[in-house]
């Protein structure tokens, strides 16, 4: 498996689009940015920072996340997700993840991210 250190870092940032909000996602009463597409963005955030020390056919994949959103973010705006692996435990890499919005953190929380060797990993799946 890869080689990852706490203190790698990684981040993600994105204009936030209709589509990324509640109204594009089913919930037309809320209009900022959604949480399924909230979700999205800190794990890609996570994933850059394991990226390089990503072994050959190695990935991750998400296992756990606890975010706090403190703030809404409407279209428009572009945010900045970072993420810094806090702990290590074997294949587990937990994470430290921020939001900012302009300068105001708009979420923070934790993510837990697995290595996995994609090729076995994805023969696990039904059908396969």
């Amino acid at each position: 498996m890869g080689r990852y250190s706490v203190g790698m870092t990684g981040c993600y940032e994105a204009a936030v689009e209709p589509r990324h909000t509640g109204p594009g996602n089913g919930y037309p009463d809320l209009p900022f940015l959604s949480d399924p597409w909230l979700t999205l963005f800190c794990e890609i955030a996570c994933d850059e920072a394991m990226k390089p020390g990503y072994g050959p056919g190695e990935a991750s994949v998400g296992v756990h996340l606890d975010l706090e959103r403190t703030a809404p973010v409407p279209v428009g705006r572009t945010v900045r997700l970072e993420a810094r692996i806090a702990a290590i435990d074997g294949r587990r890499c937990r994470f430290e993840v921020t939001g900012e919005d302009a300068g105001r953190v708009f979420v923070r929380g934790t993510h837990d991210r697995v290595a996995v060797d994609l090729e076995r990993f994805l023969a696990r799946l039904p059908g396969s």
